[in-house]
């Protein structure tokens, strides 16, 4: 009798394990906040937090920040998309069957252009964000901007370099 009471205790437990399994291979799948999408965010929120303890930013410093990067990101991916869209159309034109040259050197000159805003976003976010600061803080800012850069620029694996 005790052998068929084992049986029936190790069925409910392989039974419960399957079910958790099942549950936690669906929140993976199906999880809205995927690494992916937050990574911008994340990185976002560490330097603005770096920023804070490293130029002893107050909190609405902080908030300034905060919304200036999120505009400079939403018009960067903006922007990246209309070039993405650009250098479809010119390997379309390009490896077309009959190479439409001027169409292909009319897109190539549109992506710089793009590629030009973009880079004009950087200076202005900058020149923003230096705005921000007080005169101590943007000598500070100036000589973390190197290690600030190096420290969040991607790497593989995500092994920072040493601070």
């Amino acid at each position: 009798m005790e052998i068929f009471k084992q049986n029936q205790l190790l069925k409910r437990v392989v039974l419960v394990l399957v079910a958790l399994n099942l549950l936690l291979i669906g929140m993976v799948l199906f999880n809205p906040s995927k690494p992916e999408r937050n990574r911008s965010y994340n990185d976002n929120e560490r330097l603005i937090l770096t920023l804070k303890k490293e130029l002893s930013l107050n909190n609405e410093q902080c908030e300034e920040m905060r919304d200036i990067r999120n505009k400079f990101f939403e018009n960067e991916e903006r922007l990246r998309t209309i070039i993405r869209v650009e250098r479809d159309s010119m390997n379309g034109f390009i490896f077309n069957d009959s190479v439409n040259v001027n169409r292909a050197n009319e897109c190539a000159i549109r992506i710089s252009n793009y590629m030009y805003e973009m880079e004009s976003l950087r200076i202005r976010q900058a020149q923003e964000l230096m705005t921000i600061c007080t005169p101590e803080q943007r000598k500070k800012f100036n000589l973390l901007n190197r290690e600030i850069k190096d420290y969040f620029k991607p790497i593989k694996n995500d092994q920072r370099p040493p601070r």
